[in-house]
């Protein structure tokens, strides 16, 4: 039988038009088997190669039915690797190591298992004064592995700190941040670009983290969140709490709105929001000090169910202050001080929110006038209309008409209570 061999060099290859350092590969063909013996390619000269060996079982009649078996090996070594995949990334420092098994087909190749670990920080590229550009203490464990017709890709960590530096120092007046999650997705065959049909299983807790001030009502939220499929869909779920911040109506430029883009990804969301200490409402020159949400602590530690350890809510967290209760809204006993929900979906959100003036913290002389002493409000937000802070609580509507009031009340029975 006929054998074909060949070895292939290319200097500066290019790979989705980003320019790299090295390609190398050795290949066999015979009896219709193409044998891939150690490829390898460098991103940096000083770096260690991505190796790949295997081989493919070609099919001349239809090449797409062709099978295969092939392993990727990413070598631990620096992190600074990927940054020619990614030149937008100013710096990278940490280290990097995985691997990877693919089998199946080439019309429909299947991951069999794999993994992947990174530690180390990044520099981002500025995008505000008031925003992170570096994410510190990263660490990151992926696995994945073939469940039935699906992959299960596990994140068995997944963390790192938001941070601002200016020169080698953070400026006073940023408070870091810190983000982590944890959980699992399972990938329907052949489903890898639709997120929609993914099954979600992913817990979150985030500390400070930072929102673009020209955008957003509130400058930093801290909270737990789970990203679930609930059978009909993707559903975000969660309760968020706002603590020492100043809320104030975005300013906009004209066509300028809430716009995430998550790859296809829409969850719909059901999202609790609740006021903590030292939140003011800045309603012209006047600068309001809100009443936080007034919520009783349970007797025992309240947790997320399905959570995972590492994501427990502390009993010292003000976070901990939550009870699906404050959403009975429109009925006897309803909730006052300062709370909010959020539904609709990750595309199209709808905020509303009530805000009631803490009487107790006005100075003088806003305590002497009886109009700010009693002074409530609302805030809403829908992508039509952008957001809103208006003074008056409007009656609930009974009606289908104005929906936010009434899916935040179905929020009750959505929202994970504390046990």
């Amino acid at each position: 039988h006929p054998v074909v061999e060949a070895s292939l060099g290319v200097d500066r290859p290019a790979f989705a038009g980003r320019q790299l350092h090295r390609l190398t590969a050795d290949l066999r063909l015979q009896d219709r088997q193409l044998t891939v013996d150690g490829a390898r390619l460098w991103t940096l000269a000083e770096g260690l190669p991505i190796t790949l060996d295997g081989a493919i079982t070609l099919q001349p009649e239809d090449l797409r039915r062709s099978t295969l078996g092939m392993h990727l090996t990413l070598p631990r070594q620096s992190l600074a690797m990927v940054r020619p995949l990614i030149p937008v990334v100013p710096a990278m420092q940490g280290e990097i190591a995985g691997h990877l098994h693919v089998d199946g087909t080439l019309a429909s190749p299947q991951v069999r298992e794999g993994d992947l670990t990174v530690a180390g920080a990044v520099t981002l590229p500025e995008w505000d004064t008031a925003y992170p550009n570096y994410l510190g203490d990263i660490d990151i464990r992926l696995r994945v592995a073939r469940e039935g017709t699906a992959q299960r890709l596990t994140v068995a960590r997944g963390s790192a700190t938001l941070d601002r530096r200016e020169g080698d120092r953070r400026p006073s007046s940023f408070k870091p941040g810190w983000l982590a999650t944890e959980g699992s997705v399972l990938v329907p065959r052949d489903a890898w670009s639709d997120l929609d049909r993914w099954q979600w299983d992913l817990h979150a807790k985030i500390i400070r983290l930072p929102l673009q001030p020209k955008l957003f009502l509130v400058p930093q939220l801290s909270g737990f969140l789970r990203l679930h499929h609930d059978g009909q869909g993707p559903v975000l779920q969660g309760v968020l709490l706002a603590e020492h911040a100043k809320i104030k109506e975005p300013k906009l430029e004209p066509g300028q709105a809430w716009n995430w883009d998550f790859g296809g990804l829409n969850p719909r969301l059901s999202v609790v929001l609740q006021v903590g200490e030292n939140v003011r409402l800045a309603k012209s020159i006047l600068r309001f000090p809100l009443r936080n949400t007034p919520l009783p602590r349970p007797e025992v530690p309240a947790v997320i169910p399905g959570v995972l350890p590492s994501l427990e809510i502390d009993p010292d967290d003000r976070v901990y202050d939550y009870n699906a209760e404050m959403l009975a809204i429109g009925v006897a006993g309803e909730m006052s001080g300062t709370w909010g929900a959020i539904t609709g979906t990750l595309e199209d959100p709808r905020l509303y929110a009530r805000f009631e003036v803490d009487k107790s913290r006005l100075k003088f002389p806003l305590n002497l006038i009886s109009s700010i002493r009693k002074a409530r409000g609302h805030v809403t937000y829908t992508k039509a209309e952008g957001p809103r802070i208006i003074m008056g609580i409007p009656e609930f509507p009974t009606t289908a008409e104005a929906s936010t009031a009434e899916q935040a009340k179905g929020l009750a029975a959505e929202t994970p209570a504390a046990e």
